[in-house]
């Protein structure tokens, strides 16, 4: 027990060696680590939430419904792709809008949306969203480069992140970063 219990409290991580899906497990400045795991013994993908070497906060689970690949911009949501679509030029999707904006309206989501964007001046979020409790989460990971010399107070301003966004039931927006 001892043993398990130091091995887990210096790995980065709460999936099993490799297991990480996308690379999608950091800690987050509240000392909370985060992790979406690819199951061994089905495709589904687990969402665990906590300190390492307790029981986990918060656990979910479900299958990958669907993904959206190449749309413009950051943050987005289950709700505002059930209400605007995902189109584009370069817009790759195996989901249907019906699907998600079902999904926006449900307590639970039966599964995690992975939406890959990009940004106008460079850069990429990669985000994995579900709804869980009335609760929609967004685990998000992405890098902004800011290359336009007249918006950018420095050439090529960088920035980075790795958070959670959260919509309460009530449509409250939170953070965690």
């Amino acid at each position: 027990m001892l043993t398990m219990l130091v091995a887990t409290a210096f790995a980065a991580s709460w999936c099993p060696d490799k297991m990480t899906f996308a690379e999608f497990s950091f800690t987050l400045e509240n000392g909370k680590t985060v992790s979406i795991c690819e199951n061994a013994d089905s495709t589904d993908l687990t969402y665990f939430y906590g300190v390492l070497g307790k029981p986990p906060e918060l656990e979910y689970r479900g299958p990958l419904r669907g993904t959206i690949e190449g749309i413009s911009g950051y943050s987005h949501d289950l709700a505002g792709f059930g209400r605007f679509g995902f189109s584009g030029p370069w817009v790759d999707v195996d989901v249907s809008q019906e699907a998600v904006a079902g999904a926006a309206t449900a307590r639970e989501t039966r599964g995690f949306f992975l939406v890959m964007s990009v940004g106008c001046c460079g850069g990429e979020e990669t985000a994995v969203l579900f709804r869980s409790g009335g609760w929609e989460f967004a685990v998000r990971i992405g890098y902004s480069r800011n290359v336009n010399p007249d918006i950018a107070s420095e050439l090529g301003d960088y920035s980075e992140w790795k958070l959670i966004t959260l919509i309460s039931p009530d449509g409250q927006n939170y953070t965690i970063r």
